[in-house]
């Protein structure tokens, strides 16, 4: 019995020296890593069989080979990994060129077909499909919001009334702004998926009432209850839908820039405010209460946090900018002077000093200002 144990002893241990030597090194090269990707012409059939991790890889080699510096920690570890990687801060999408796209396409597609959520970055390939909130998994308020503008992007639209949210797309190698297209219809599964990204965004923050999802209250008014949690910017985009539903052009330029951006947006008349129903009417009054009640807070009463949830950081930056603009300050970025120069309450006051601001007016300022922080941050994080 003895030399069999032995024997044995010294198989399994040739198993285990067996497995150490076959066992592959965290970052060794994949199958395709011999592939020219600069050269060669994926097609579908390359790709089959790849999984989830290498094909994100695969995509760090296109971008990589142009010293792309990525976000995603999984993709910039391999690239650095790379004997001929080296990073280029100043890369652009204009270093790609038409092979890489196409190669980006079908690597990203194949991404999206191997998700388990739908991601940022994936919308492009739900065009004629759609998804339910349970298919979007556990995102996150800022996911939810570049998905949603991630099919308006997909037509060409661009975001003015929104610096941070047009710079996001600007750095995706896809995004071509084309006001030519802008007129082009949204499919159908695009507009319901839409839908049902508003609808999830609801649920996380917990309200009844987003803008943009006002049709579902066409037949009875607006309560006090349905816009509870909504910021003062919401609240403004939201009494102006009455009006956008029914064609109305703007004026002001970032409502303009809002409105012509939303894909059920169809302007067909002029600048005056058309008739309203008496439920539209009542529900408009609701609002305008709400909006002066949150207005007066600002100067007050600390501000609550809850109602910056969700917001992009130029929405807060306005909300912000209010408590100065109050008090006459003039504004040098146009577009936020723009926008205070709507208002009815605004007055430029030439003689504008910072004095004037209360110290729980100044609170309520570097609160907000935090918060606008993490909003940017959160955007710049998301690669899509």
């Amino acid at each position: 019995m003895k030399p069999l144990l032995l024997a044995a002893f010294f198989v399994i241990l040739g198993l285990i020296g067996c497995s150490k030597r076959t066992a592959v090194p965290p970052h060794s090269a994949p199958n395709w890593a011999s592939w020219d990707l600069k050269t060669k012409r994926l097609s579908l059939a390359d790709l089959e069989g790849i999984p989830l991790e290498q094909l994100q890889q695969m995509r760090g080699v296109v971008f990589g080979k142009h010293g792309r510096i990525f976000k995603e920690k999984n993709i910039q570890e391999f690239l650095e990994h790379q004997p001929w990687y080296k990073p280029n801060p100043d890369f652009s999408n204009g270093d790609l060129s038409d092979i890489d796209i196409a190669n980006l396409d079908l690597i990203r597609k194949k991404e999206s077909e191997l998700h388990t959520f739908v991601q940022p970055g994936d919308l492009r390939f739900w065009r004629d499909r759609t998804f339910t909130v349970a298919q979007l998994g556990s995102p996150t308020l800022t996911d939810l919001r570049i998905m949603r503008a991630e099919i308006l992007a997909i037509h060409g639209r661009m975001f003015e009334y929104d610096p941070e949210l047009q710079s996001y797309f600007e750095e995706r190698y896809w995004y071509v702004c084309d006001e030519t297209t802008w007129n082009l219809p949204f499919t159908k599964q695009e507009m319901q998926n839409f839908q049902t990204l508003m609808l999830a965004e609801e649920k996380l923050r917990n309200v009844n009432l987003i803008p943009g999802d006002l049709p579902k209250f066409a037949n009875g008014k607006v309560s006090p209850h349905d816009i509870q949690g909504l910021s003062l910017v919401e609240l403004r985009l939201l009494r102006n839908e009455f009006y956008a539903r029914k064609g109305r052009k703007f004026k002001t330029y970032w409502l303009a820039k809002y409105f012509e951006s939303q894909p059920w947006y169809k302007p067909s008349g002029g600048y005056k405010d058309p008739d309203l129903s008496t439920p539209e009417q009542s529900s408009l009054d609701v609002i305008l209460h709400r909006e002066a009640e949150l207005h007066a807070s600002l100067s007050t009463e600390k501000f609550d946090p809850s109602l910056l949830a969700g917001l992009y950081a130029e929405d807060a930056a306005k909300l912000r900018s209010e408590i100065y603009a109050r008090h006459g300050k003039r504004f040098k970025e146009e577009w936020l002077q723009s926008y205070f120069q709507a208002q009815p309450w605004y007055k430029p006051n030439p003689n504008y000093n910072e004095k004037s601001v209360s110290e729980i007016e100044r609170r309520n300022a570097g609160l907000i200002a935090q918060y606008e922080k993490k909003a940017i941050a959160e955007v710049k994080a998301v690669e899509g």
